[in-house]
């Protein structure tokens, strides 16, 4: 399967972004590990939305929940090079992985899959990393 060369993260939450040196934090990227109940491998999930085109963007910004923006703080871009240099590294080899998944009304959403059972450690150091390499798109 092809993969655009960027996804998008919404920011949902004010700690997942820090205004004054424009830096997203790691809390921005650490999975849900709820999600590991309702996957076959476990793994726990952090939503993405493939950059598949431009309009994504706008798509990503505009999305609602309950009648609210779904990422009141924005939303931020991370090229796939960075997730699969996480993948390739001795020190994290293939602790995560990616895929697409599109959902009802959402044909670009996809995950970052955190291994199934990784500490919090590690789960914090890859989100960091993660984090490290995103820049805000927009507010």
């Amino acid at each position: 399967m092809d993969f655009p060369d960027h996804c998008l993260r919404g920011l949902r939450d004010k700690d997942h972004y820090t205004e004054y040196d424009n830096t997203i934090t790691l809390k921005g990227y650490l999975p849900d590990t709820r999600t590991q109940h309702t996957r076959e491998d476990k793994g726990y999930e952090t939503s993405i939305n493939w950059e598949d085109t431009d309009s994504v963007i706008e798509f990503t910004l505009n999305t609602q929940e309950s009648g609210k923006k779904s990422f009141p703080f924005g939303i931020v871009r991370l090229p796939l090079v960075e997730i699969q240099r996480i993948i390739d590294n001795e020190a994290t080899k293939n602790m995560i992985s990616y895929e697409r998944c599109p959902v009802d009304g959402n044909e670009y959403h996809g995950n970052i899959v955190f291994q199934a059972g990784l500490s919090q450690l590690k789960q914090n150091m890859i989100a960091s990393v993660l984090a490290t390499y995103s820049s805000k798109v927009r507010k």
